[in-house]
């Protein structure tokens, strides 16, 4: 269902940017369009401002990090843990193409006085990271803005009618 409705939207704005010449500035919706790939498609190849929540699983129920935790550094494509050891990635793409694995190092890991908060139940921690995660990264940037606000007021007012 989500996919379906991600896809119409990406249809009415591509026939409406053809037909009419016309194209939004901001999208806003319900977590229907908050998808990753969607995000990436508004905000990198639409330039369009998602106003939208944002789908996101990274955050652990379980008392133990999560990914927020952790700090990534955009030039040099690491993670690095509350300790300050690395986590890498060799590059490999899974999840039918739209993951990266991060891991750190057993070495690292084993002997950290943080291992029971954060990988109590594995040799090292492991972190996944979309492909799309830049452009989560601006969706996330928004919520809560004058403009996301606006437009929350506004597709309330529309969807009510």
């Amino acid at each position: 269902m989500r996919q379906a409705e991600a896809g119409a939207a990406r249809t009415m704005l591509e026939r409406t940017a053809e037909r009419f010449r016309l194209k939004p500035k901001r999208l806003a919706g319900d977590s229907a369009y908050g998808e990753a790939e969607m995000l990436h498609w508004l905000v990198e190849e639409q330039k369009i401002e998602p106003h939208v929540p944002v789908i996101d699983k990274s955050t652990r129920q379980d008392g133990t990090f999560s990914r927020a935790e952790f700090t990534y550094d955009a030039g040099a494509d690491p993670y690095t843990c509350p300790e300050g050891k690395t986590l890498t990635t060799s590059g490999r793409i899974v999840n039918e193409g739209t993951t990266h694995i991060y891991l750190g190092i057993t070495f690292d890991c084993g002997p950290c006085h943080l291992k029971q908060q954060c990988c109590p139940n594995t040799p090292a921690r492991r972190i996944t990271r979309s492909i799309y995660e830049n452009a989560r990264v601006v969706a996330r940037a928004l919520k809560g803005t004058p403009a996301f606000e606006q437009s929350r007021q506004d597709r309330k007012r529309v969807e009510m009618v």
